[in-house]
């Protein structure tokens, strides 16, 4: 009888075996997927590296794709709009909660566009705005453009409906910005040069974590895979047996 029938083991063992099959195709999925995210990441710095060689220009102010531009060393002049300057809030260094500060440049051909000035460490309270006035003279500054790579996770209004400047804002959006300060806003960043003056921590990173974390990363998943490959391997022998 007991051929006819299989047992409740046998049928445990077959269960196990699925289910660890099952994982051994997440792992290597994840594995696959730390790959493609270090491949990103080496374009990512290969890219910079070549655009950052490159003399600074003017920024351009009428393209269709400003990305193209991503990483490369621009002057531009104009002067601060001081009065309506921005604290993009919840930005951590080091364990420090601070803010990055934005400030609208008006340039010279009449366009706006927001300078990172870099990040200030917040007060012992949220309401406790630290004092960002700058100068509105005519100058020029240098920096390098930035334009995200993709929308982030956003949750709210971008100001929360606050009033008053400086204002607080949760992320950056170029339309949003536009209509806060009732003026079209160039749909791109200029960090604001280590050297430059009138600037705060300016400690600008290309990407959060190089290649190699990645890469790590994806060793970690493949060895799990690996493991759950023998695992499968001993569960079919022991159903056989």
């Amino acid at each position: 009888m007991s051929e006819l029938y299989p047992s409740k083991s046998s049928g445990r063992v077959t269960s196990l075996a699925v289910l660890v099959l099952i994982m051994l195709g997440v792992f290597l999925a994840l594995g696959n997927w730390q790959l493609q995210r270090k491949n990103e990441k080496e374009q990512i710095l290969e890219s910079e590296l070549q655009k950052s060689s490159l003399e600074s220009v003017a920024l351009p102010l009428q393209l269709d794709d400003y990305s193209a531009w991503r990483y490369r060393d621009v002057v531009v002049s104009g002067q601060y709009l001081s009065s309506q300057q921005l604290l993009l809030e919840n930005q951590i260094r080091d364990g420090v909660v601070g803010f990055n500060v934005f400030t609208p440049l008006l340039t010279s051909a009449g366009h706006v566009v927001l300078v990172d000035r870099g990040w200030l460490e917040q007060g012992e309270y949220r309401e406790q705005v630290p004092d960002i006035a700058v100068s509105e003279i005519h100058r020029e500054i240098s920096g390098y453009v930035y334009t995200p790579f993709a929308e982030g996770y956003r949750l709210g209004s971008i100001d929360n409906e606050q009033g008053g400047w400086p204002r607080m804002i949760q992320y950056i959006d170029y339309l949003q910005v536009s209509d806060i300060l009732g003026k079209r806003l160039l749909p791109v960043v200029v960090r604001l040069s280590p050297e430059a003056d009138h600037g705060y921590l300016r400690e600008w990173a290309v990407v959060a974590f190089g290649p190699e974390k990645h890469m790590g990363y994806a060793v970690q998943w493949f060895a799990l895979a690996l493991a759950m490959f023998v695992i499968f391997i001993i569960l079919l022998r022991k159903k056989n047996d």
